[in-house]
């Protein structure tokens, strides 16, 4: 498993005139896409993803993280007015093959150069700006939120160690209306949910599953993981990776379902 370092980066500044939005409505969790440099398509190389998350902190005050492909970063933004300028201070340093870093590389510049942001009723994010050499770009993100997604477990704290799920089918969660469902490996499995999209907040309570036997290993997986989910106080996404957290301790580590 990549063990990620944070390192100080020098600065990167994004400024963004925000057009027919309110600045609030950048917040959330976003995907990227699709994008255009000078007319040309940016290729996503299919094995990987870049995202943006945006949390409010104070008034026009914003934590900012994300996937740039390769390394994740993080950093703080500012609204003033109609523009929004973000500072990208921290980014891992893992290396990459030309494909992915030249993907990466792409990425970056067009966060920091984009120049006007929209958000579409279809909770699509548009940036656009120009580059340094005269270029322009376009770069859409989708928003990502729990609602009607499900999910595959990937990754599990044992208490000793976080360590990936065994079993050709991981354990899996639905999220919903106030529910939430799944496969723990063995059994079925439901309970009732209480979600903040907002506040990045979720609890699971009563959980109930079905009582067949399985494997041992299975069996105690499928025990850690109802432990598990009912410690999960908040959560957090990056693209198609959802982090379940008791504070700051990772929980499970799920991926988007195909």
């Amino acid at each position: 498993m990549k063990k990620y370092v944070f390192i100080m980066a020098a600065a990167m500044t994004m400024t963004a005139v925000l057009t027919g939005c309110g600045t609030n409505q950048i917040s959330g969790d976003w995907i990227f896409t699709e994008a255009e440099i000078n007319g040309t398509k940016v290729e996503i190389p299919s094995d990987t993803y870049a995202s943006f998350s945006a949390d409010i902190t104070g008034k026009n005050e914003y934590a900012v993280y994300g996937k740039a492909g390769v390394n994740r970063y993080n950093g703080t933004a500012k609204t003033e007015g109609g523009t929004f300028s973000a500072q990208v201070g921290a980014m891992t340093m893992m290396g990459a093959d030309t494909e992915h870093s030249l993907f990466e590389r792409n990425f970056i510049e067009i966060l920091s150069g984009a120049e006007k942001a929209a958000v579409s009723k279809e909770n699509t994010l548009v940036l656009t700006g120009g580059k340094k050499d005269g270029g322009s770009f376009k770069a859409v993100f989708s928003r990502v939120t729990l609602n009607g997604t499900s999910w595959t477990t990937r990754l599990l704290n044992t208490g000793n160690a976080v360590v990936t799920a065994a079993g050709e089918n991981p354990p899996t969660i639905t999220i919903g209306d106030g529910k939430a469902k799944g496969f723990s490996g063995v059994n079925s499995w439901s309970c009732t949910m209480q979600l903040s999209e907002k506040d990045r907040t979720i609890s699971f309570e009563n959980i109930a599953s079905t009582k067949m036997a399985g494997p041992k290993e299975l069996m105690t997986q499928e025990m850690t993981f109802f432990k598990l989910l009912e410690n999960v106080t908040s959560y957090r996404i990056s693209g198609p990776e959802l982090t379940l957290l008791d504070g700051d301790r990772t929980l499970v580590v799920l991926y988007l379902a195909d």
